[in-house]
């Protein structure tokens, strides 16, 4: 009797003093007013480490054991586990979610695909087995899918037709969520949003709305000079209602390597702890390469000899799992008014004025971004396709005007249309180095005296191009002013008026050449400021002809003639 208390009072000891298991702790993940929170109906921050590829021979897969799974939760306390299945590996599959349960962890199924929508019927049939297995487990809550990691190009590898569009993505999760669903109607699916899972905005504006618990991918490299426009973004998809998972991101650059900006990071990780949003951090492996956790050598299971970067992270995950501070990371209540504000605009201005970018009088499919290099400290963001924005202008004096607009992007496949009174038209964006580098865009038009509202519209993919401020300015003035925007110094002097020679041949009118400026180009428009024909020189150096027969009838035309050095403005009368 004595031994029977003893073991009884044993068993109660190890009862009250054992560790609750994260799924313990959390029990059941769902989403809830556009948030992922766990079965306490609060967000559970789950923070823990991607494993590698699992591809053979790249060296991630001998990761994928009982043991280190184990060494995960146990030592380095993980909430998650996210299994980079490459191939689709059933049978890994199913041994890793064993592991889970029996370590007490989050499991997250990576679908670790870049071009899944081409290969729909295969993810679909996967997921299908994946869900079924976890059907006869009894449902356990560890499970988490993540269907397709990193949409890239929408010919997989091939950039020719440009990245993977939300609608694609979209349509290929309303494929395979059914498939789930079918056997697993509650656990946690993750849809990747398109370019490497960085453009949630698309997603927040078209969400997957006839399934419960679905959240989105974002996918962040802290140090990466391309990637620090994520953090306005995370905070503003997150104050739209849109549930997010940081199911991978990284200390150093987008490919692996680089030095480390800790600055850096701990901006990111203080938006992300701010906004309770739960992570995994990539990656568990040994290669060679500053994202990798571990060095090389150690064993399969661990314990293992961390990298600078493997140590900072797990300490990162003991100490803000446990509540404690880990320095440079900070917590705080997160503002969202910023991102809902209805203060009134003004949006205008005379010509010859400079307007700041959210200074709009109407927007929609954009966000206002504050603190990233904009000048008057912001500019507009997080800007869809189809996106537009309102202005209005003052013009005192009818003529043929330039218009510059500020815009920084990494791409050169987007363009902003433009329409102001009776004058329209597009301007290509390029490249400028940086979404946060900005460099002024100019287009010339028409426009007759009075007020005139200009539309903006932008087209092409989402959130590739961010605007900070536009101004309008006079060709074929003397002037020189300051827009205050962000042009070198100098730039903004104009084209001196114009001593070209006209001739009138019957009804062909010509443009004389000088060899000093050759014409590059003529646009002929309306006093309205309808553009009516564009003639390029036939040869640099030679004269150009309009015809009769492309000019009215009568009236007065204006002509934009671009030479190699300057842009002349003139108003001419058709002779009859």
């Amino acid at each position: 009797m004595r031994t029977l208390r003893m073991l009884f009072f044993l068993g109660l000891s190890l009862t009250v003093f054992s560790w609750a298991t994260p799924v313990q702790s959390h029990g059941q993940l769902k989403v809830l007013s556009g948030q992922i929170v766990d079965k306490n109906n609060v967000p559970p921050q789950l923070r823990g480490m991607s494993m590698f590829w699992d591809t053979p021979g790249w060296g991630g897969d001998r990761f994928y054991n009982a043991g280190a799974v184990s060494t995960l939760a146990n030592s380095w306390k993980v909430d998650v586990v996210r299994a980079a299945i490459g191939g689709m590996d059933l049978t890994r599959t199913q041994n890793m979610i064993d592991w889970a349960i029996s370590s007490g962890v989050y499991i997250i199924i990576d679908n670790h695909s870049h071009n899944a929508h081409l290969n729909t019927a295969a993810v679909k049939s996967y997921f299908q087995s994946v869900s079924n297995y976890v059907k006869g487990k009894g449902y356990p809550a560890n499970v988490i899918y993540e269907i397709y990691n990193e949409p890239l190009y929408a010919n997989g590898s091939n950039s020719s037709n440009g990245y993977t569009t939300w609608a694609t993505i979209k349509t290929f999760a309303e494929q395979v969520i059914p498939a789930i669903r079918a056997n697993d109607p509650n656990n946690l699916i993750i849809v990747g949003t398109p370019q490497w899972s960085q453009d949630i905005s698309s997603a927040q504006a078209n969400p997957i709305t006839q399934w419960i618990n679905i959240a989105y991918a974002l996918h962040f490299y802290a140090s990466d000079d391309a990637h620090q426009g994520l953090v306005a973004r995370m905070k503003y998809s997150h104050c739209q209602g849109l549930p997010i998972f940081i199911t991978e991101w990284g200390t150093p650059n987008a490919d692996g390597n680089g030095t480390i900006n800790w600055s850096r990071v701990n901006t990111f990780m203080s938006m992300v702890e701010s906004l309770k949003l739960s992570w995994a951090n990539w990656s568990m492996i040994d290669k060679p390469e500053t994202s990798a956790a571990l060095n090389g050598g150690g064993s399969d299971s661990g314990p293992w000899s961390l990298t600078t970067s493997g140590t900072w992270v797990n300490d990162a995950i003991i100490k803000l799992g446990q509540g404690t501070t880990k320095s440079g990371i900070s917590s705080s209540s997160v503002d969202c008014s910023i991102q809902t504000s209805s203060s009134s605009r003004s949006g205008s201005g005379s010509v010859g004025d400079a307007i700041q970018a959210e200074n709009y009088l109407t927007a929609a499919g954009t966000a206002e971004i504050a603190g990233q290099g904009g000048s008057g400290g912001k500019f507009m963001g997080e800007i869809s396709d189809g996106a537009t924005l309102t202005y209005t202008f003052q013009v005192a004096t009818a003529g043929v005007y330039n218009l510059w607009l500020s815009l920084g992007s990494l791409s050169s496949s987007n363009q902003v249309s433009y329409t102001i009174g009776a004058a329209s038209g597009s301007i290509p964006v390029v490249s400028t180095g940086g979404m946060t580098k900005f460099v002024d865009h100019k287009t010339h038009m028409a426009l007759e005296a009075g007020t005139f509202t200009l539309s903006l519209t932008f087209s092409g993919t989402a959130n590739q191009v961010n605007f900070d401020a536009l101004a309008f300015s006079v060709p074929d003035s003397l002037d020189t002013l300051a827009y205050g925007l962000n042009l070198p110094q100098g730039s903004l002097s104009r084209g001196k008026p114009a001593t070209m020679a006209l001739a009138w041949q019957g009804a062909n009118l010509t443009l004389g050449n000088s060899a000093r400026d050759p014409i590059q180009s003529v646009d002929v428009y309306s006093l309205g400021g309808t553009l009516l024909l564009r003639r390029n020189a036939p040869v640099l150096g030679t004269d150009v002809a309009l015809y009769g027969s492309e000019l009215p009838d009568q009236g007065i035309i204006l002509l934009v003639v671009k030479t190699r050095s300057n842009l002349y403005s003139f108003k001419v009368p058709i002779v009859p």
